[in-house]
């Protein structure tokens, strides 16, 4: 079972539910692979600058719009917060798209699978072998406890 990087869009109790899911469907000696963004990723992602950008088409709107973004890192809280107005071309209606991300270090990781009934059994910089194509990311594999 593979859970990509948008674990931390979850709130909490999703992220356990779907973490508790996980262990759930693991048979025998299966193995679940979590990829996780990396704490210093997520704090660089939350201090991009306000930017902008114009579609035909797009991931927000199937029809000309414009993209007005935003991100925020919350050092206390550990997350970063990005928001998009997506401004439709033919109406200026707008709507507005969120998320946030919490980041969690190594150990608190540990600890949220282990809450799960997981136990880590190895970190791994990149699945492709290149940890450099995307140094923000990282692999847990864990299996049942």
């Amino acid at each position: 079972m593979m859970l990509y990087g948008e674990l931390y869009a979850f709130s909490c109790e999703e992220a356990a539910a779907l973490r508790a899911r996980a262990r759930a469907a693991l048979a025998g000696s299966g193995r679940v692979q979590l990829e996780v963004s990396r704490v210093e990723a997520l704090r660089e992602e939350g201090t991009w600058l306000r930017s902008w950008r114009t579609a035909e088409r797009g991931l927000f709107a199937d029809r000309p719009h414009l993209v007005l973004e935003e991100a925020g890192w919350d050092e206390t809280a550990r997350s970063a917060a990005s928001r998009w107005y997506v401004v439709d071309a033919a109406t200026a209606e707008v709507e507005l798209h969120g998320e946030v991300l919490q980041a969690y270090d190594d150990a608190a990781l540990d600890g949220l699978l282990a809450a799960a009934g997981l136990a880590l059994e190895r970190r791994v910089r990149s699945l492709a072998g290149d940890a450099e194509r995307d140094p923000g990311l990282s692999v847990m594999i864990a299996r049942a406890r």
